[in-house]
């Protein structure tokens, strides 16, 4: 969102140039007598004055010619020689999220609202770095407060519309973007954002339309082109689908992220030799790439070509021995490789665990609720609450709960939602989204709930939270559904089967 926040940075430099917003005394630009009440023009302007108007141009013209770090050390100047200049310290909050300095501009934001609560844009930019460091909710909660000021708020209705989609809450989401993109009818970024949530609320014809308005705006924006051609997928309108990628490729033919992106969509679309014909034209660009390796290792595993499945994911763990979610495929895999023997099943779990939690924190106490006369809050952690069998099992086991004796908390690790999600949602007593946060982020929110016993529901399964297991934010750990296997770590305290 940049060029957004750039809009908005010349917006106030132009409307506050000369006078600051709600300055000091020391600051203010004082009528002069015989003046009429009209602002003094600068050659009656303190010298100080004069000097930092002189800055604040310098560092405009920095930004235009796209010096940023040069604006940067000029509006901190600005800053230090006075405190309560609040146009210059937003403009330094605007180039500092330009440069990916988000925290720093945070602390830049929360001063100009410390000194101008109704700093509407402050407000929203500050949403933004919230969104640009994961803080789906606190993202939330700054735009809103930007939205109660003024409703209207372009670009404080995009942001809220962003941390929604994050946070799954699609039909939020799609309102917010919709009036945001009304109000920001040029900017294709925005359309991106409304589109994508359309796709993902099964609504591929209307997401459509937003990306076909996005290209027209800026042909050259990647996202959007490929966008398009999954929209059409999503519709079976394969062979204009195949058209627009085809296209996309011609227009970027050096972005081996593309190829990989088009090789997805067609993975998830099932049509696995296209997946495999783009992987491989990602891997004719750049051989040492130990996600598009992953990738091909799936689609061999979903042809029942094994043996090659596990050399594909072994040749990504060999270019990138961190790539922890490689790993847990290939150990999935071990599960139905000829002649795995059960020793070397174990082995391979427990060298994942050690490779890839050793470093995460530990907990070793909890403030749970010692009283025993009060339901045990149990949560269930999967990225699987949508049409998926584990969905099957979860159904009658929430659903037979006794209340009066457990508390149901659900933490939901994806962004996929549909029919299933509801009528989950509506059984549990308690819902968390958790897909935007870290492992960290989700252990901490887990230790606020105070779960007494944290059931996994994926194993190493596709998109598992084992990495938050491996920290013990509850005191009471249980592997269920979803994985034949142990998970190999120490800190599971039971695995619940029928096997």
């Amino acid at each position: 969102m940049n060029n957004i926040w750039s809009r908005l940075g010349k917006r106030w430099s132009a409307t506050n140039k000369g006078n600051g917003a709600k300055k000091t005394d020391n600051t203010a630009l004082r009528a002069q007598p015989g003046s009429g009440g009209q602002s003094a023009s600068r050659e009656n302007l303190p010298e100080s004055e004069v000097e930092q108007e002189q800055l604040e141009e310098q560092a405009q013209a920095h930004i235009s010619q796209g010096r940023l770090a040069d604006a940067v050390r000029l509006f901190e100047e600005l800053c230090r020689i006075d405190p309560h200049r609040v146009p210059a310290r937003f403009q330094l909050a605007v180039t500092l999220t330009k440069l990916n300095h988000t925290e720093q501009a945070a602390q830049h934001l929360q001063q100009v609202l410390q000194q101008q609560p109704g700093h509407t844009d402050a407000w929203a930019m500050l949403a933004d770095t919230h969104i640009r460091a994961g803080r789906m909710a606190e993202a939330k909660d700054c735009a809103g407060q930007s939205l109660a000021i003024n409703a209207e708020h372009a670009h404080a209705l995009l942001v809220t519309g962003i941390a929604c989609a994050e946070l799954g809450e699609l039909e939020q989401a799609d309102e917010m973007l919709t009036r945001a993109t009304a109000k920001l009818p040029q900017d294709a970024h925005s359309l991106v954002h409304l589109a994508r949530v359309c796709m993902r609320r099964q609504m591929p014809q209307r997401a459509e339309t937003f990306f076909v308005r996005a290209r027209a705006i800026n042909p050259q924006l990647a996202p959007a082109c490929v966008g398009h051609g999954n929209s059409l997928l999503r519709q079976a309108r394969y062979d204009e689908a195949e058209r627009v990628f085809a296209e996309t490729c011609q227009r970027f033919p050096g972005n081996v992220s593309l190829f990989n992106q088009i090789g997805n969509m067609y993975r998830v679309a099932t049509h696995l030799d296209k997946a495999l014909t783009y992987y491989r034209m990602s891997l004719k660009l750049q051989p040492d790439l130990a996600e598009v390796h992953n990738n091909i290792a799936t689609i061999l595993q979903a042809q029942g070509l094994l043996e090659q499945a596990e050399k594909a994911y072994q040749k990504a763990i060999d270019l990138k021995p961190g790539f922890w979610q490689a790993h847990s495929n290939r150990i999935f895999l071990l599960n139905y490789l000829p002649g795995t023997s059960g020793h070397k099943l174990l082995d391979a779990h427990k060298t994942w665990a050690d490779q890839h939690t050793g470093k995460l924190p530990r907990f070793t106490t909890w403030s749970n609720d010692r009283q025993t006369n009060r339901p045990l809050r149990v949560g269930y952690l999967s990225p699987d609450f949508h049409h998926h069998p584990v969905s099957a099992f979860m159904m009658p086991i929430l659903a037979n709960h006794n209340p009066g004796r457990v508390t149901s908390v659900c933490f939901a690790d994806s962004l996929k939602v549909d029919d299933v999600t509801a009528k989950l949602r509506g059984l549990a007593p308690e819902w968390h989204t958790v897909k935007s946060l870290s492992d960290e982020q989700l252990s901490e929110l887990i230790r606020r709930e105070r779960i007494d016993i944290l059931v996994d529901l994926a194993g190493h399964s596709g998109q598992h939270r084992l990495r938050t297991f491996a920290c013990k934010p509850a005191p009471l750990q249980i592997n269920y559904l979803g994985y034949p296997a142990t998970s190999g770590l120490a800190e599971m305290d039971y695995r619940l089967t029928d096997a």
